[in-house]
């Protein structure tokens, strides 16, 4: 009967501690951690290989968003360490939006997307912060930028630029 008494198993694997003192094969860590202390037999009788014996019980509380064992977005989204668990929240510049965090562009994007915290991507023929101002390439071009607005970059729609050479 094993009541009130921690369970005593040997081991015949070459196990390794992490830092919370939680034993793995191969790296992987299980979910038995070293409690009381071990014993340590240089050989058993029917065996060369030395033998552990280590005492268990439930391993300490893991922070995984200290050791890297979550799942969080690393752009978008911050970990919040908890007693058993981590959560991942929207981190500064990106909101909610159903299963995901998606970014803010405070000034809005009239004309394009926004694809970073304040940035944003312009739809075809219109730049600006704000993706505001339209290109002055009839629409068959982007421009240089809000201060060049005539300045085609590349045409498009089988157009061809026509250069006044006075």
């Amino acid at each position: 009967m094993l009541v009130g008494k921690i369970l005593s198993i040997s081991l015949i694997l070459n196990f390794t501690p992490n830092a919370l003192g939680c034993y793995g094969l191969f790296g992987i860590v299980t979910s038995f951690c070293l409690f009381a202390g071990s014993d340590y037999n240089a050989t058993t009788e029917s065996s060369s290989t030395p033998t552990f014996t280590y005492e268990f019980m439930k391993c300490p509380p893991e922070n995984e968003c200290e050791n890297g064992h979550h799942t969080c977005d690393p752009i978008s989204e911050q970990c919040v360490d908890e007693h058993e668990r981590f959560r991942c929240v929207c981190g500064h510049g990106y909101r909610a939006d159903k299963s995901s965090c998606v970014p803010v562009c405070s000034q809005g994007c009239v004309r394009g997307n926004c694809v970073m915290p304040n940035k944003c991507l312009c739809d075809f023929g219109y730049v600006g912060a704000n993706c505001s101002i339209q290109c002055q390439c009839n629409g068959h071009s982007n421009c240089a930028g809000p201060d060049k607005l005539d300045q085609c970059l590349q045409c498009h729609n089988n157009t061809k630029v026509s250069y006044n050479l006075t």
